[in-house]
């Protein structure tokens, strides 16, 4: 299966925020981390890729221009079906 690349260009403020991921239909959030960024313009990438069969992972990027920060999914399971790939920041605190 071929990755699925989403991006886009997001200005941000600085502070604390935090970073979530998931998979909309199975109801779950697949990744989390607290980050501390700068402000700024920042790349937001995000791909789901299966790098074993029947297992799927999900990682989104954040590039500043200085190097990217990542989160990264756990492997797991779909069924057949229609999903939405999802990542949210919340704040800044």
């Amino acid at each position: 299966m071929a990755s699925v690349p989403l991006r886009r260009a997001q200005y941000l403020a600085a502070g604390n925020y935090e970073w979530s991921s998931g998979i909309g239909g199975q109801g779950q959030t697949t990744a989390y981390r607290r980050i501390h960024l700068a402000s700024g313009w920042y790349t937001w990438k995000c791909t789901i890729h299966a790098p074993v069969t029947g297992l799927y992972q999900h990682t989104c990027s954040l590039d500043h221009g200085a190097g990217p920060a990542y989160l990264v999914s756990d492997q797991f399971r779909l069924i057949s079906g229609q999903y939405t790939m999802q990542s949210f920041l919340t704040g800044p605190y």
